[in-house]
């Protein structure tokens, strides 16, 4: 890509088919002080191999992370190191404005629902509702404390998310047309969860099943709302009632000493599963009709493929993915 912040994280995709995509320039939690430069937003036009990038403006900590499009066509982002929401408008190519919300609580993911922007607080323990026209924001805490929200995903009324903590490792929702009579209902995946277990990001499929990648644990996971029931695991070991995980297979080609299973996105309404590793450097596919694996190995084992993966809107669409440590983003051809 063209010389630039560097380190892509989160995706997303316009009306147009244009691939957009963050990059803070630093690593959260490790390389990112408050001297690090504004971060950028990239735009890879349909059919263009060069991003057009908009730097972000001067504000300590602007180092931007997860992107949603509204209906009107403009981007928001999350700023988690400054706490953060912000606004974007791609036909003038300027910012909007940025809204700091509750400090120190790290909005990341990012979601639309009911006409309001629903955020994952990572460093709260907490998930965020925030309203695009009044700029107004409030909190609503998960049950489970320190349990590290990550990634977001809606259906409808109900918002589902995860919790990232191996020591929690639970998958939260929250229906957001019950605001007052109704809290945040988090579903266990493992009766003893393992310290690897860590819920990643999240999707939905056709019959409202919610899929999540695993993290460390190098698994897929879903669960079934009808079967698993809030609070509860239903057995004595093993997964919860409801709840079923699926297993990578080893590594082919680069095997770097461990895995982190960190993107994932559906297809044909779940008929398949795309997923990212970025410690194995592969993405793949996971049939859930036939429960089989198709892995693709990366060209280079250190590209480090992260949060970032979504597919286009072409007849057989294609999968994209972000490389975080080669500044570059993937294209597979289905």
């Amino acid at each position: 890509m063209a010389a630039g912040a560097g380190e892509p994280w989160g995706m997303a995709l316009d009306s147009k088919g244009n691939v957009w995509f963050a990059e803070a320039g630093c690593q959260f939690g490790l390389s990112c002080t408050t001297r690090t430069p504004p971060g950028e937003i990239g735009e890879l036009r349909a059919g263009s191999s060069k991003p057009v990038l908009f730097r972000l403006p001067s504000i300590a900590g602007n180092q931007p992370i997860f992107l949603a499009f509204d209906r009107s066509g403009n981007l928001w982002f999350t700023t988690p190191n400054n706490s953060r929401i912000g606004e974007f408008n791609p036909k003038t190519g300027r910012f909007v404005r940025q809204w700091p919300v509750t400090a120190h609580s790290g909005p990341w993911d990012l979601v639309f629902a009911g006409g309001k922007i629903w955020y994952t607080e990572h460093l709260q323990s907490a998930i965020g509702e925030f309203d695009p026209s009044t700029h107004v924001f409030r909190d609503i805490k998960t049950p489970s404390k320190n349990a590290l929200p990550y990634g977001i995903v809606a259906n409808g009324n109900l918002v589902w998310f995860t919790e990232n903590n191996p020591a929690v490792a639970r998958i939260g929702v929250f229906n957001i047309s019950k605001p007052t009579t109704a809290g945040i209902s988090e579903y266990k995946i493992q009766a003893s969860p393992p310290s690897n277990l860590t819920p990643h990001l999240i999707a939905i499929d056709a019959k409202g099943h919610p899929w999540w990648s695993e993290g460390f644990a190098h698994a897929l996971g879903t669960l079934d709302p009808k079967i698993a029931k809030p609070g509860k695991c239903g057995n004595a070991s093993g997964d919860c009632r409801g709840v079923s995980e699926f297993t990578l297979p080893p590594a082919t080609k680069c095997g770097n000493g461990g895995t982190h299973v960190a993107g994932i996105v559906l297809q044909g309404g779940g008929k398949l599963v795309w997923f990212d590793d970025s410690l194995d450097a592969q993405v793949g596919s996971f049939n859930p009709a036939t429960r089989h694996f198709t892995i693709i190995p990366l060209a280079s084992c250190s590209a480090h493929v992260q949060d970032g993966l979504l597919l286009d809107r072409t007849t057989r669409p294609h999968v994209w993915w972000d490389e975080l440590f080669a500044d570059r983003l993937g294209r597979l051809t289905q």
